[in-house]
Protein backbone atom coordinates (compact mmCIF):
# COMPACT_ATOMS: atom_id res chain seq x y z
CA UNK A 1 0.00 0.00 0.00
CA UNK A 2 1.39 3.48 -1.27
CA UNK A 3 1.77 6.56 0.85
CA UNK A 4 -1.73 7.87 -1.28
CA UNK A 5 -3.49 4.77 -0.85
CA UNK A 6 -3.20 5.20 2.96
CA UNK A 7 -4.76 8.21 3.14
CA UNK A 8 -7.38 7.40 1.11
CA UNK A 9 -8.56 4.53 3.37
CA UNK A 10 -7.52 6.30 6.78
CA UNK A 11 -9.81 8.86 5.28
CA UNK A 12 -11.65 8.77 8.89
CA UNK A 13 -8.94 10.72 10.75
CA UNK A 14 -9.24 13.87 8.63
CA UNK A 15 -11.32 17.29 10.16
CA UNK A 16 -13.01 19.92 9.57
CA UNK A 17 -11.92 23.29 11.96
CA UNK A 18 -12.28 26.77 11.93
CA UNK A 19 -13.38 29.88 13.69
CA UNK A 20 -16.55 32.10 12.10
CA UNK A 21 -17.53 35.21 12.22
CA UNK A 22 -21.41 35.47 12.02
CA UNK A 23 -21.45 37.04 8.71
CA UNK A 24 -18.89 33.97 7.17
CA UNK A 25 -21.22 31.22 8.10
CA UNK A 26 -22.15 30.84 4.34
CA UNK A 27 -18.43 29.87 3.55
CA UNK A 28 -18.92 27.38 6.52
CA UNK A 29 -21.51 25.33 4.81
CA UNK A 30 -19.42 25.37 2.21
CA UNK A 31 -16.36 23.88 3.94
CA UNK A 32 -18.02 21.10 5.30
CA UNK A 33 -18.11 22.65 9.55
CA UNK A 34 -20.99 22.70 11.41
CA UNK A 35 -22.58 25.69 10.81
CA UNK A 36 -25.32 26.79 13.25
CA UNK A 37 -27.81 29.38 12.77
CA UNK A 38 -26.76 33.11 11.86
CA UNK A 39 -26.40 35.30 14.85
CA UNK A 40 -26.24 39.21 14.53
CA UNK A 41 -23.41 41.27 15.29
CA UNK A 42 -22.48 42.84 18.81
CA UNK A 43 -22.28 46.39 18.75
CA UNK A 44 -18.54 46.51 19.72
CA UNK A 45 -17.44 43.14 18.13
CA UNK A 46 -18.54 40.26 16.47
CA UNK A 47 -20.04 36.64 17.77
CA UNK A 48 -17.11 34.32 16.66
CA UNK A 49 -17.91 30.40 16.44
CA UNK A 50 -16.11 28.18 17.02
CA UNK A 51 -16.40 24.58 15.23
CA UNK A 52 -14.65 21.30 15.57
CA UNK A 53 -15.51 17.36 14.29
CA UNK A 54 -14.66 14.61 15.87
CA UNK A 55 -14.58 11.52 14.14
CA UNK A 56 -16.21 8.10 15.22
CA UNK A 57 -13.66 5.77 15.34
CA UNK A 58 -15.49 3.42 12.77
CA UNK A 59 -16.33 6.29 10.65
CA UNK A 60 -14.98 6.89 7.10
CA UNK A 61 -16.35 9.64 5.95
CA UNK A 62 -13.39 11.86 4.51
CA UNK A 63 -12.70 15.05 6.49
CA UNK A 64 -10.08 18.11 5.45
CA UNK A 65 -7.90 17.58 8.07
CA UNK A 66 -6.67 15.67 10.68
CA UNK A 67 -7.99 14.96 14.74
CA UNK A 68 -7.88 11.82 16.33
CA UNK A 69 -10.92 9.78 16.77
CA UNK A 70 -10.01 9.28 20.25
CA UNK A 71 -10.57 13.04 21.21
CA UNK A 72 -13.26 14.19 24.28
CA UNK A 73 -11.86 17.62 24.82
CA UNK A 74 -9.69 19.98 24.49
CA UNK A 75 -8.37 23.28 25.75
CA UNK A 76 -8.80 26.78 23.55
CA UNK A 77 -6.62 29.78 24.69
CA UNK A 78 -6.83 33.40 22.76
CA UNK A 79 -4.58 36.03 23.16
CA UNK A 80 -4.71 39.62 21.92
CA UNK A 81 -1.39 41.71 22.16
CA UNK A 82 -0.13 39.00 24.62
CA UNK A 83 -2.58 39.26 26.52
CA UNK A 84 -5.63 36.36 27.56
CA UNK A 85 -8.59 37.62 26.04
CA UNK A 86 -11.07 37.47 29.44
CA UNK A 87 -12.96 33.96 29.83
CA UNK A 88 -10.01 32.51 28.37
CA UNK A 89 -8.47 30.07 28.12
CA UNK A 90 -11.32 27.59 28.08
CA UNK A 91 -12.15 23.60 28.49
CA UNK A 92 -14.27 22.25 26.24
CA UNK A 93 -15.62 18.66 26.58
CA UNK A 94 -16.47 17.12 22.92
CA UNK A 95 -19.03 13.99 23.70
CA UNK A 96 -22.21 13.80 22.31
CA UNK A 97 -24.03 15.09 25.20
CA UNK A 98 -21.04 17.99 26.10
CA UNK A 99 -23.28 21.62 25.71
CA UNK A 100 -22.90 22.73 22.15
CA UNK A 101 -21.94 19.25 20.97
CA UNK A 102 -24.32 17.12 18.32
CA UNK A 103 -23.67 13.18 17.21
CA UNK A 104 -24.18 11.44 14.00
CA UNK A 105 -23.36 8.19 12.61
CA UNK A 106 -20.18 9.05 11.90
CA UNK A 107 -18.63 12.16 13.95
CA UNK A 108 -19.57 14.61 16.82
CA UNK A 109 -19.84 18.03 16.18
CA UNK A 110 -18.86 20.65 18.54
CA UNK A 111 -19.59 24.82 18.66
CA UNK A 112 -18.33 27.22 20.79
CA UNK A 113 -19.82 30.95 20.40
CA UNK A 114 -18.05 33.93 21.79
CA UNK A 115 -17.74 37.53 21.02
CA UNK A 116 -14.46 39.28 20.32
CA UNK A 117 -13.98 42.96 19.38
CA UNK A 118 -12.26 43.62 16.01
CA UNK A 119 -8.51 43.15 15.93
CA UNK A 120 -6.05 40.58 15.41
CA UNK A 121 -5.51 37.51 18.17
CA UNK A 122 -3.26 34.65 18.45
CA UNK A 123 -5.20 31.17 19.35
CA UNK A 124 -3.75 27.86 20.97
CA UNK A 125 -5.98 24.51 20.61
CA UNK A 126 -4.83 20.94 22.49
CA UNK A 127 -6.81 17.88 22.05
CA UNK A 128 -7.24 15.55 25.00
CA UNK A 129 -8.31 11.60 25.12
CA UNK A 130 -9.90 12.07 28.52
CA UNK A 131 -12.54 14.90 29.45
CA UNK A 132 -11.79 18.21 30.75
CA UNK A 133 -8.47 18.54 29.48
CA UNK A 134 -6.78 15.30 30.78
CA UNK A 135 -5.19 12.38 29.63
CA UNK A 136 -2.31 11.90 26.78
CA UNK A 137 -2.50 14.82 24.27
CA UNK A 138 -3.05 13.88 20.96
CA UNK A 139 -2.61 17.14 18.94
CA UNK A 140 -2.22 20.89 19.07
CA UNK A 141 -1.99 24.10 17.21
CA UNK A 142 0.01 26.55 18.66
CA UNK A 143 -0.42 30.18 18.18
CA UNK A 144 -2.40 30.92 15.56
CA UNK A 145 -2.79 34.19 14.23
CA UNK A 146 -6.30 35.39 13.06
CA UNK A 147 -8.49 38.11 12.89
CA UNK A 148 -11.86 39.21 13.51
CA UNK A 149 -13.12 42.22 11.31
CA UNK A 150 -17.14 43.33 11.58
CA UNK A 151 -19.44 43.97 8.46
CA UNK A 152 -17.46 40.93 6.51
CA UNK A 153 -16.81 37.36 6.66
CA UNK A 154 -14.05 36.08 9.01
CA UNK A 155 -12.71 32.55 8.09
CA UNK A 156 -10.09 31.38 9.80
CA UNK A 157 -8.76 27.77 9.21
CA UNK A 158 -6.21 25.45 11.93
CA UNK A 159 -4.53 22.43 10.95
CA UNK A 160 -4.16 19.98 14.26
CA UNK A 161 -0.79 18.86 14.35
CA UNK A 162 -1.24 15.07 15.27
CA UNK A 163 1.39 14.18 18.42
CA UNK A 164 2.97 10.65 17.54
CA UNK A 165 3.18 8.74 20.41
CA UNK A 166 5.59 6.45 18.25
CA UNK A 167 6.38 5.57 14.44
CA UNK A 168 5.07 2.51 12.41
CA UNK A 169 6.95 0.97 9.59
CA UNK A 170 5.65 -1.53 7.69
CA UNK A 171 6.74 -3.21 3.89
CA UNK A 172 4.72 -1.87 1.22
CA UNK A 173 6.08 -4.29 -1.69
CA UNK A 174 5.87 -8.30 -1.82
CA UNK A 175 9.76 -7.74 -1.90
CA UNK A 176 10.00 -6.32 1.34
CA UNK A 177 9.53 -9.30 4.10
CA UNK A 178 9.77 -9.32 7.92
CA UNK A 179 8.84 -6.12 10.63
CA UNK A 180 9.60 -3.48 12.50
CA UNK A 181 10.82 -6.00 15.59
CA UNK A 182 12.69 -8.25 13.72
CA UNK A 183 14.20 -6.33 11.09
CA UNK A 184 13.34 -6.58 6.87
CA UNK A 185 14.62 -8.29 4.51
CA UNK A 186 14.68 -6.91 1.22
CA UNK A 187 14.98 -9.23 -1.91
CA UNK A 188 16.80 -8.10 -4.70
CA UNK A 189 18.51 -5.03 -6.01
CA UNK A 190 15.65 -2.90 -6.99
CA UNK A 191 14.03 0.17 -5.24
CA UNK A 192 11.38 -0.64 -3.03
CA UNK A 193 8.68 0.98 -0.40
CA UNK A 194 8.50 1.21 3.58
CA UNK A 195 5.46 2.75 4.38
CA UNK A 196 5.96 4.90 7.86
CA UNK A 197 2.76 5.91 10.03
CA UNK A 198 2.82 7.89 13.00
CA UNK A 199 0.60 7.23 15.93
CA UNK A 200 -1.07 8.95 18.64
CA UNK A 201 -0.90 7.98 22.05
CA UNK A 202 -4.03 5.71 21.34
CA UNK A 203 -2.66 4.10 18.62
CA UNK A 204 -4.56 6.04 15.61
CA UNK A 205 -2.78 6.66 12.26
CA UNK A 206 -1.83 10.43 11.94
CA UNK A 207 -2.30 10.91 8.11
CA UNK A 208 -3.08 13.82 5.81
CA UNK A 209 -3.34 17.39 6.75
CA UNK A 210 -1.54 17.45 10.38
CA UNK A 211 0.55 14.63 9.79
CA UNK A 212 4.49 14.66 9.86
CA UNK A 213 6.62 14.45 7.08
CA UNK A 214 9.20 11.59 6.90
CA UNK A 215 12.82 11.14 6.45
CA UNK A 216 15.33 8.03 6.93
CA UNK A 217 19.58 8.38 7.35
CA UNK A 218 22.28 5.17 7.23
CA UNK A 219 23.50 5.07 10.55
CA UNK A 220 25.87 2.05 9.88
CA UNK A 221 26.01 0.51 6.23
CA UNK A 222 27.29 1.11 2.89
CA UNK A 223 23.57 1.31 1.80
CA UNK A 224 22.03 4.79 -0.32
CA UNK A 225 20.30 6.98 1.75
CA UNK A 226 16.47 6.16 1.12
CA UNK A 227 14.76 8.58 -0.95
CA UNK A 228 12.78 10.84 0.81
CA UNK A 229 8.55 11.04 0.29
CA UNK A 230 7.75 12.83 -2.68
CA UNK A 231 4.22 15.09 -2.84
CA UNK A 232 1.94 11.50 -4.20
CA UNK A 233 3.18 9.14 -1.70
CA UNK A 234 3.71 11.36 1.59
CA UNK A 235 4.13 8.22 3.82
CA UNK A 236 6.03 6.52 1.38
CA UNK A 237 10.38 6.04 2.00
CA UNK A 238 12.17 4.46 -1.00
CA UNK A 239 14.77 2.17 -0.10
CA UNK A 240 17.36 1.20 -2.74
CA UNK A 241 19.26 -2.25 -1.44
CA UNK A 242 23.12 -2.69 -2.85
CA UNK A 243 22.33 -5.78 -4.40
CA UNK A 244 24.71 -7.83 -2.24
CA UNK A 245 23.58 -10.95 -0.42
CA UNK A 246 23.50 -10.17 3.12
CA UNK A 247 24.88 -7.03 3.24
CA UNK A 248 23.00 -5.24 5.94
CA UNK A 249 21.94 -1.57 7.28
CA UNK A 250 21.00 0.36 10.39
CA UNK A 251 18.43 3.41 9.69
CA UNK A 252 17.35 6.11 11.66
CA UNK A 253 13.64 6.90 10.41
CA UNK A 254 12.48 10.29 11.66
CA UNK A 255 9.30 12.27 11.56
CA UNK A 256 9.26 16.62 12.09
CA UNK A 257 6.82 18.94 11.88
CA UNK A 258 7.23 22.63 10.71
CA UNK A 259 7.17 24.42 13.92
CA UNK A 260 10.96 24.80 14.74
CA UNK A 261 10.93 21.12 16.69
CA UNK A 262 7.94 22.28 19.01
CA UNK A 263 5.71 19.41 18.81
CA UNK A 264 8.09 16.58 18.91
CA UNK A 265 10.03 18.35 21.81
CA UNK A 266 6.59 17.46 24.02
CA UNK A 267 6.23 15.31 26.81
CA UNK A 268 4.80 11.94 24.95
CA UNK A 269 6.14 12.82 21.67
CA UNK A 270 8.34 10.19 19.76
CA UNK A 271 9.28 11.49 16.22
CA UNK A 272 12.00 8.77 15.75
CA UNK A 273 12.68 4.87 15.30
CA UNK A 274 15.78 2.89 13.99
CA UNK A 275 15.14 -0.03 12.02
CA UNK A 276 17.29 -2.74 10.22
CA UNK A 277 17.70 -4.16 6.80
CA UNK A 278 19.46 -6.84 5.00
CA UNK A 279 19.81 -7.63 1.40
CA UNK A 280 18.73 -10.91 -0.15
CA UNK A 281 20.19 -12.08 -3.32
CA UNK A 282 18.39 -15.28 -3.77
CA UNK A 283 20.02 -18.76 -5.41
CA UNK A 284 17.95 -20.90 -7.62
CA UNK A 285 18.35 -24.57 -7.79
CA UNK A 286 17.02 -26.71 -10.51
CA UNK A 287 16.85 -30.61 -10.33
CA UNK A 288 17.28 -31.95 -13.50
CA UNK A 289 15.93 -35.48 -14.19
CA UNK A 290 17.90 -38.30 -16.57
CA UNK A 291 15.54 -39.05 -19.04
CA UNK A 292 17.51 -40.18 -22.43
CA UNK A 293 18.31 -36.20 -22.62
CA UNK A 294 21.39 -36.48 -21.26
CA UNK A 295 23.16 -36.85 -17.49
CA UNK A 296 20.75 -36.11 -14.48
CA UNK A 297 21.94 -32.69 -12.95
CA UNK A 298 22.14 -29.60 -10.56
CA UNK A 299 21.81 -26.32 -12.22
CA UNK A 300 22.75 -23.51 -9.90
CA UNK A 301 21.32 -20.25 -10.86
CA UNK A 302 21.87 -16.53 -9.77
CA UNK A 303 19.51 -13.26 -9.66
CA UNK A 304 18.49 -12.25 -12.65
CA UNK A 305 18.58 -16.40 -13.08
CA UNK A 306 18.33 -16.35 -17.00
CA UNK A 307 21.74 -16.75 -17.93
CA UNK A 308 24.05 -20.10 -17.98
CA UNK A 309 24.20 -21.79 -14.53
CA UNK A 310 26.90 -20.67 -12.07
CA UNK A 311 27.54 -24.95 -11.07
CA UNK A 312 25.70 -27.58 -12.58
CA UNK A 313 26.63 -30.63 -10.33
CA UNK A 314 26.33 -33.84 -11.43
CA UNK A 315 23.53 -36.03 -9.82
CA UNK A 316 21.97 -38.68 -12.18
CA UNK A 317 18.09 -38.96 -11.73
CA UNK A 318 17.87 -35.84 -9.91
CA UNK A 319 13.95 -35.46 -8.14
CA UNK A 320 13.78 -33.60 -5.30
CA UNK A 321 15.39 -31.07 -3.44
CA UNK A 322 15.23 -29.97 0.06
CA UNK A 323 18.09 -27.22 1.86
CA UNK A 324 18.75 -26.87 5.53
CA UNK A 325 19.15 -23.73 7.70
CA UNK A 326 23.29 -23.59 6.71
CA UNK A 327 22.41 -23.64 3.32
CA UNK A 328 23.10 -27.55 1.99
CA UNK A 329 20.82 -28.72 -0.31
CA UNK A 330 19.69 -32.06 -0.33
CA UNK A 331 18.94 -34.21 -3.81
CA UNK A 332 16.71 -37.10 -3.65
CA UNK A 333 17.21 -39.52 -6.98
CA UNK A 334 14.33 -40.91 -8.83
CA UNK A 335 13.83 -44.60 -10.09
CA UNK A 336 16.96 -46.67 -9.79
CA UNK A 337 19.49 -44.12 -8.46
CA UNK A 338 18.26 -44.46 -4.56
CA UNK A 339 20.27 -42.34 -3.02
CA UNK A 340 21.10 -38.55 -1.93
CA UNK A 341 23.36 -36.50 -2.48
CA UNK A 342 24.65 -33.16 -0.22
CA UNK A 343 25.68 -30.31 -2.23
CA UNK A 344 27.72 -27.75 0.56
CA UNK A 345 27.33 -24.31 0.29
CA UNK A 346 28.35 -21.64 -0.74
CA UNK A 347 30.02 -23.71 -3.80
CA UNK A 348 27.18 -26.22 -4.33
CA UNK A 349 29.54 -29.41 -4.87
CA UNK A 350 28.40 -32.51 -4.54
CA UNK A 351 30.07 -33.62 -0.45
CA UNK A 352 28.85 -37.02 0.54
CA UNK A 353 26.48 -39.01 -0.50
CA UNK A 354 23.88 -41.31 1.93
CA UNK A 355 22.55 -44.77 0.35
CA UNK A 356 21.33 -45.93 3.65
CA UNK A 357 18.10 -47.84 3.31
CA UNK A 358 16.50 -45.59 0.76
CA UNK A 359 14.52 -46.63 -2.47
CA UNK A 360 13.27 -43.91 -4.51
CA UNK A 361 13.48 -40.94 -2.20
CA UNK A 362 10.47 -38.76 -3.97
CA UNK A 363 9.89 -35.92 -1.47
CA UNK A 364 12.79 -34.51 1.16
CA UNK A 365 12.16 -32.02 4.23
CA UNK A 366 14.63 -30.64 6.71
CA UNK A 367 12.90 -29.08 9.73
CA UNK A 368 13.89 -26.52 12.18
CA UNK A 369 16.37 -28.42 13.82
CA UNK A 370 17.96 -29.82 10.57
CA UNK A 371 17.28 -33.05 11.15
CA UNK A 372 16.28 -34.64 7.71
CA UNK A 373 12.74 -36.97 6.70
CA UNK A 374 12.60 -39.15 3.00
CA UNK A 375 9.81 -40.41 1.56
CA UNK A 376 10.58 -43.80 0.19
CA UNK A 377 8.52 -44.07 -3.15
CA UNK A 378 9.14 -47.80 -4.18
CA UNK A 379 6.56 -50.81 -2.65
CA UNK A 380 4.58 -50.10 0.18
CA UNK A 381 7.13 -47.23 1.28
CA UNK A 382 8.12 -45.33 4.11
CA UNK A 383 9.54 -41.88 5.58
CA UNK A 384 12.84 -41.99 7.34
CA UNK A 385 14.32 -39.34 9.32
CA UNK A 386 18.02 -38.81 9.42
CA UNK A 387 19.12 -37.07 12.45
CA UNK A 388 20.70 -33.18 11.76
CA UNK A 389 24.20 -34.36 11.68
CA UNK A 390 24.71 -35.94 7.88
CA UNK A 391 27.22 -37.80 6.45
CA UNK A 392 27.98 -40.31 4.15
CA UNK A 393 27.31 -42.85 7.36
CA UNK A 394 24.43 -41.38 7.96
CA UNK A 395 21.59 -44.21 9.11
CA UNK A 396 17.64 -43.43 9.59
CA UNK A 397 17.04 -42.48 13.24
CA UNK A 398 13.03 -42.83 13.05
CA UNK A 399 11.55 -44.66 10.51
CA UNK A 400 7.29 -44.74 9.47
CA UNK A 401 5.30 -47.41 7.95
CA UNK A 402 2.25 -46.83 10.05
CA UNK A 403 -0.37 -45.08 7.81
CA UNK A 404 2.19 -45.05 4.28
CA UNK A 405 1.52 -46.01 1.16
CA UNK A 406 3.79 -44.84 -1.60
CA UNK A 407 4.50 -41.19 -0.07
CA UNK A 408 4.69 -38.28 -2.84
CA UNK A 409 4.89 -36.05 -0.58
CA UNK A 410 6.07 -34.33 2.41
CA UNK A 411 5.16 -31.29 4.61
CA UNK A 412 5.41 -29.66 8.18
CA UNK A 413 3.44 -27.05 9.78
CA UNK A 414 4.48 -24.56 12.31
CA UNK A 415 4.23 -26.79 15.32
CA UNK A 416 6.09 -29.60 14.03
CA UNK A 417 3.73 -31.19 12.92
CA UNK A 418 4.57 -33.88 9.70
CA UNK A 419 1.89 -34.37 6.64
CA UNK A 420 2.29 -37.03 4.36
CA UNK A 421 0.92 -37.33 1.21
CA UNK A 422 0.09 -41.38 0.51
CA UNK A 423 -1.21 -42.79 -2.40
CA UNK A 424 -4.85 -42.18 -1.58
CA UNK A 425 -4.67 -40.44 1.88
CA UNK A 426 -2.61 -37.49 3.87
CA UNK A 427 -1.43 -39.26 6.83
CA UNK A 428 -0.69 -36.80 9.54
CA UNK A 429 2.22 -37.38 12.61
CA UNK A 430 3.03 -35.58 16.01
CA UNK A 431 6.61 -36.02 17.42
CA UNK A 432 8.35 -38.27 18.46
CA UNK A 433 8.26 -40.36 14.89
CA UNK A 434 9.95 -43.14 15.33
CA UNK A 435 7.25 -45.99 15.10
CA UNK A 436 4.45 -43.33 15.67
CA UNK A 437 0.79 -44.13 14.47
CA UNK A 438 -0.68 -40.89 12.22
CA UNK A 439 -2.27 -38.92 14.39
CA UNK A 440 -4.73 -38.22 11.83
CA UNK A 441 -5.29 -39.88 8.25
CA UNK A 442 -7.65 -37.29 6.02
CA UNK A 443 -9.04 -39.54 3.16
CA UNK A 444 -12.18 -37.79 1.85
CA UNK A 445 -11.57 -36.09 -1.23
CA UNK A 446 -7.72 -37.27 -1.54
CA UNK A 447 -7.36 -39.13 -4.74
CA UNK A 448 -3.33 -39.90 -5.56
CA UNK A 449 -2.17 -36.51 -4.40
CA UNK A 450 1.09 -35.54 -6.08
CA UNK A 451 1.64 -32.09 -3.92
CA UNK A 452 0.80 -29.92 -0.65
CA UNK A 453 0.69 -26.86 0.45
CA UNK A 454 -0.22 -24.87 3.62
CA UNK A 455 -1.40 -21.02 4.07
CA UNK A 456 -0.49 -18.77 6.95
CA UNK A 457 -3.80 -19.84 8.56
CA UNK A 458 -2.72 -23.74 8.60
CA UNK A 459 -5.45 -24.62 6.03
CA UNK A 460 -4.15 -27.78 3.99
CA UNK A 461 -3.93 -27.83 0.49
CA UNK A 462 -3.86 -31.02 -1.30
CA UNK A 463 -3.30 -31.24 -5.48
CA UNK A 464 -5.28 -34.72 -6.25
CA UNK A 465 -3.69 -35.97 -9.41
CA UNK A 466 -6.60 -39.32 -10.21
CA UNK A 467 -9.29 -36.76 -9.22
CA UNK A 468 -8.59 -33.85 -11.09
CA UNK A 469 -9.06 -31.50 -8.06
CA UNK A 470 -7.54 -29.15 -5.38
CA UNK A 471 -8.84 -29.82 -2.12
CA UNK A 472 -8.45 -27.60 1.07
CA UNK A 473 -8.65 -28.69 4.47
CA UNK A 474 -9.18 -26.18 7.29
CA UNK A 475 -7.55 -27.50 11.00
CA UNK A 476 -7.64 -29.03 13.46
CA UNK A 477 -7.44 -32.22 11.53
CA UNK A 478 -9.02 -35.62 12.42
CA UNK A 479 -9.73 -38.66 10.74
CA UNK A 480 -13.19 -36.91 9.77
CA UNK A 481 -11.51 -34.17 8.10
CA UNK A 482 -13.77 -32.90 4.90
CA UNK A 483 -12.70 -30.25 2.19
CA UNK A 484 -14.15 -26.85 2.98
CA UNK A 485 -13.52 -26.09 -0.36
CA UNK A 486 -13.00 -28.31 -3.64
CA UNK A 487 -11.80 -26.76 -6.92
CA UNK A 488 -12.09 -28.60 -10.02
CA UNK A 489 -9.23 -28.05 -12.39
CA UNK A 490 -11.20 -29.33 -15.58
CA UNK A 491 -9.82 -32.44 -16.63
CA UNK A 492 -6.85 -31.73 -16.44
CA UNK A 493 -4.01 -33.25 -13.62
CA UNK A 494 -3.14 -31.51 -10.91
CA UNK A 495 0.51 -31.84 -10.40
CA UNK A 496 2.26 -28.76 -7.86
CA UNK A 497 0.80 -26.06 -5.53
CA UNK A 498 2.44 -23.30 -4.08
CA UNK A 499 0.97 -20.19 -1.67
CA UNK A 500 2.62 -17.18 -1.75
CA UNK A 501 3.01 -14.19 1.43
CA UNK A 502 -0.51 -12.65 0.83
CA UNK A 503 -2.22 -16.38 1.15
CA UNK A 504 -2.87 -16.64 -3.08
CA UNK A 505 -2.97 -20.28 -4.15
CA UNK A 506 -0.93 -21.20 -7.40
CA UNK A 507 -1.66 -24.79 -9.05
CA UNK A 508 0.05 -26.23 -11.78
CA UNK A 509 -1.80 -28.76 -13.76
CA UNK A 510 -0.84 -30.88 -17.08
CA UNK A 511 -2.66 -32.72 -19.95
CA UNK A 512 -0.26 -34.75 -22.55
CA UNK A 513 1.21 -32.33 -24.83
CA UNK A 514 0.07 -28.73 -22.20
CA UNK A 515 -0.24 -27.19 -19.28
CA UNK A 516 -0.90 -24.13 -17.29
CA UNK A 517 -0.89 -22.07 -13.89
CA UNK A 518 -3.99 -20.79 -12.43
CA UNK A 519 -4.19 -18.34 -9.47
CA UNK A 520 -6.52 -18.34 -6.90
CA UNK A 521 -7.22 -15.97 -4.32
CA UNK A 522 -8.79 -16.13 -0.55
CA UNK A 523 -11.31 -17.38 -0.19
CA UNK A 524 -9.81 -19.07 -3.11
CA UNK A 525 -13.83 -19.52 -4.70
CA UNK A 526 -13.52 -16.80 -7.29
CA UNK A 527 -12.53 -17.07 -11.12
CA UNK A 528 -8.91 -17.86 -10.84
CA UNK A 529 -5.89 -15.77 -13.03
CA UNK A 530 -5.15 -18.12 -15.90
CA UNK A 531 -1.04 -17.94 -16.65
CA UNK A 532 -0.41 -20.34 -19.91
CA UNK A 533 2.22 -18.69 -21.74
CA UNK A 534 5.47 -20.90 -22.45
CA UNK A 535 3.96 -23.82 -20.16
CA UNK A 536 4.28 -27.25 -21.12
CA UNK A 537 3.94 -30.02 -18.54
CA UNK A 538 4.73 -28.32 -15.15
CA UNK A 539 6.73 -30.33 -13.09
CA UNK A 540 6.85 -27.83 -10.28
CA UNK A 541 6.52 -24.45 -8.92
CA UNK A 542 7.87 -22.05 -6.53
CA UNK A 543 7.47 -18.29 -5.80
CA UNK A 544 10.51 -16.38 -5.10
CA UNK A 545 11.36 -13.62 -2.42
CA UNK A 546 9.99 -10.43 -5.22
CA UNK A 547 6.72 -12.99 -5.83
CA UNK A 548 8.25 -13.82 -9.10
CA UNK A 549 6.41 -17.15 -9.78
CA UNK A 550 8.95 -19.89 -11.90
CA UNK A 551 7.68 -22.86 -13.31
CA UNK A 552 9.37 -26.01 -14.23
CA UNK A 553 8.38 -27.46 -17.54
CA UNK A 554 9.10 -30.70 -18.22
CA UNK A 555 10.11 -32.04 -22.17
CA UNK A 556 7.15 -32.91 -24.66
CA UNK A 557 7.69 -36.40 -26.16
CA UNK A 558 9.97 -35.23 -28.80
CA UNK A 559 10.66 -31.90 -27.86
CA UNK A 560 13.10 -29.70 -26.90
CA UNK A 561 14.77 -30.41 -23.05
CA UNK A 562 12.69 -28.64 -21.13
CA UNK A 563 12.47 -24.99 -19.73
CA UNK A 564 12.23 -23.00 -16.39
CA UNK A 565 9.85 -19.64 -16.95
CA UNK A 566 9.94 -16.33 -15.11
CA UNK A 567 6.69 -14.59 -14.66
CA UNK A 568 6.15 -11.06 -13.01
CA UNK A 569 3.21 -10.06 -10.90
CA UNK A 570 0.51 -9.85 -11.98
CA UNK A 571 1.82 -12.82 -13.82
CA UNK A 572 -0.35 -12.48 -17.30
CA UNK A 573 2.78 -11.33 -19.61
CA UNK A 574 4.83 -13.33 -21.16
CA UNK A 575 7.64 -14.95 -19.54
CA UNK A 576 11.50 -14.63 -19.11
CA UNK A 577 12.67 -18.22 -20.02
CA UNK A 578 15.50 -20.19 -18.52
CA UNK A 579 17.11 -22.96 -20.62
CA UNK A 580 20.53 -22.89 -20.65
CA UNK A 581 21.66 -25.52 -18.27
CA UNK A 582 17.89 -27.25 -17.82
CA UNK A 583 17.29 -30.61 -18.83
CA UNK A 584 13.75 -32.02 -17.73
CA UNK A 585 13.59 -30.11 -14.55
CA UNK A 586 11.39 -31.87 -12.11
CA UNK A 587 11.99 -29.79 -8.70
CA UNK A 588 12.81 -26.04 -8.25
CA UNK A 589 14.30 -24.57 -4.76
CA UNK A 590 15.40 -21.29 -3.66
CA UNK A 591 17.26 -20.17 -0.78
CA UNK A 592 15.74 -18.34 1.76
Amino acid sequence: MNGRALRKGRAFLHFALAWLASSALAACAQTGAFSPAPAPAAAKGATTRFAIEVPHRRSHVRRGKYVSPATLSMTLAITRGGVSVPGFPQTIDLTPTSQGCTSTTSSTQCTLSVTLAAGNYIASVNTYDRLDGAGNELSQAQNVPFQVLTGQANQVSLTLDGIPAGLLVAGASPAVHGSQREGFTIYGSSPQPLLITAVDADGNAIVGPGAPTYAATIATGTWAAPAAPGSSAPNTLSVTPPGTNGSGAVMNVSASFDDGGYTCGLPGAHCSTTISVTNDIQTLFVANFDRGLGSGNVAVFTSPYTGSPIVNTTQNNAYSLAMDEYGSVAVGTGAGANQIGVLAAPNYGQAFTIDSELSTPRALLFDPSGNLFVANGSGPGNVLEYAHTLSSASAPVATITSGIGSPNALLMDGYGDLFVANANSISVYTAPFDGAAPAATISYGVSVPRAMAMNAAGDLFVANYSADTVTEYAPPYSNGSMPVETIDTSGENPTALAVDGSGNLFIATTAPGSGLVTEYAPPYDQTPVTISYGIQEPSAIAIDGMGYLFVANAPTAGASPGSVTKYAPPYTGRPATIATGINNPQALLFTP
